[in-house]
């Protein structure tokens, strides 16, 4: 499958086993999205970029890098098939596997064995028409939904999916562009807004102490 780098470093966003916890990057090469505000621009283009990878290449790398909390991310990991064989592996031996995904791919065939953390893409983006909305419903609690926020649009919006979506058992968490929307000022809006029974906040870490 197409790699653009595995690494190790700290998981800076939500997940089940909590922010600043060391993990392995898997980040896959190729995306079908362009997000306006992508920090991963190199990983965007599936055939110009990367390198070709089997899974018992990517496992050797996993095991050489010492840690057990596996963070598979892109790109888009859903848009290669060999995604899934790759989940199935790592399941197999044991490491605690996190997806990050952009929500527009279906959800189906690694609901069971990852903990996900899907994005759902708002107006800044440029991209929210392509959100697979069925996506919300399939969701288990110990998964998430991140709306990352660049403008006053992006907010409203937010709220208006969160509100109407209130039978998804994952957790939702605002999450500010960096730099864009004032973390401060978004927690405040938040509070003024009382979503504080529906929405947690997430501040990238690994951003703010300048880390991949």
């Amino acid at each position: 499958m197409k790699i653009n780098e595995i690494f190790r470093s700290i998981d800076g966003e939500v997940n089940k086993w909590g922010q600043g916890i060391w993990s392995t990057f898997i980040r896959t090469q190729g995306c079908n999205l362009r997000c306006s505000y992508c920090d991963t621009k190199q990983a965007q283009d599936r055939w110009s970029g990367g390198s070709d990878m089997s899974i018992p290449e990517i496992m050797a790398k996993v095991y050489e890098l010492k840690v057990r909390k596996v963070t598979i991310t892109g790109g888009e990991p859903l848009i290669q098939e060999e995604t899934i064989d790759l989940i199935n592996s790592l399941w197999t031996h044991h490491f605690e596997i996190s997806l990050e995904t952009n929500g527009s791919q279906p959800l189906g065939p690694i609901l069971n064995s990852v903990n996900i953390v899907m994005d759902y893409k708002l107006p800044s983006s440029g991209q929210e028409r392509f959100m697979d909305l069925d996506n919300f419903y399939l969701l288990k609690a110990s998964d998430y939904v991140k709306f990352v926020i660049g403008n006053e649009e992006d907010y409203e919006r937010a709220k208006e999916v969160v509100k109407g979506r209130k039978k998804c058992l994952a957790k939702y968490y605002f999450s500010p562009t960096i730099p864009g929307f004032d973390p401060l000022e978004l927690m405040k809006r938040m509070e003024q807004d009382e979503l504080f029974n529906l929405v947690g906040l997430n501040v990238q870490i690994h951003k703010l102490i300048g880390v991949r």
